[in-house]
């Protein structure tokens, strides 16, 4: 029984020692990380901002600025095999940054930034896109507003089109957690987009 228990201790202490390891490897890099993160952050929301005014060759400047940054995360958190630890604290900023260029290439009409979405994991592109097509709506919203028809026609279509590439696909939450839930708010979006649109010409007296 002794051995056993020895065995036991032992086998723990091991494993204890491989995570402290690990642990003094992944706190420096995640605290570096943390701070570039905090300032990519801070560029993407000015992107957003510059976006919603129409302010195209800025944006762009800011998101180039903001690729060279995500390079460097990239490369540091390759340095050592940890990547899986900084995957929460990585995520949400790749995310932005994913519906920032993907917002300023539908406005712009300008797909040179595209390359660069190789740095970003196709999960995480995918929820961009969901949340992209929510700035769409909110776009097509203003642009219904000011009276810009053949605009708020190219945002349902292209809401529309998303959608059904979207729903060819289906895939399980323990595989990609809310898959369906963000396609069913993207089905309602588009209907009430549709229903605004339809008012909109009602008032107007083209229907």
């Amino acid at each position: 029984m002794e051995k056993i228990d020895d065995h036991l201790l032992k086998l723990m202490d091991d494993i204890l020692d491989d995570l402290n390891q690990t642990f003094r490897h992944v706190y420096p890099v995640r605290n570096n990380v943390f701070s570039k993160i905090h300032d990519v952050f801070s560029r993407v929301r000015e992107v957003f901002s510059l976006l919603y005014t129409r302010e195209l060759e800025v944006s762009k400047e800011k998101l180039e600025e903001v690729i060279v940054m995500l390079k460097e995360i990239d490369v540091m958190v390759k340095q050592v095999d940890i990547k899986d630890y900084l995957f929460r604290t990585t995520k949400d900023i790749y995310r932005e940054f994913s519906e920032a260029l993907l917002l300023y290439t539908y406005l712009s009409n300008d797909a040179s930034l595209l390359k660069h979405l190789d740095i970003v994991k196709n999960e995480i592109f995918i929820e961009a896109f969901f949340e992209f097509l929510g700035e769409i709506r909110r776009i097509l919203i203003d642009d219904l507003i000011r009276g810009r028809i053949e605009s708020v026609k190219r945002h349902i279509d292209f809401m529309d089109s998303s959608y059904n590439i979207l729903f060819s696909s289906y895939f399980p939450n323990y595989f990609f957690p809310d898959y369906k839930r963000r396609l069913d708010i993207l089905r309602s979006q588009l209907e009430k987009s549709k229903e605004d649109y339809l008012l909109y010409l009602r008032r107007r007296g083209d229907w």
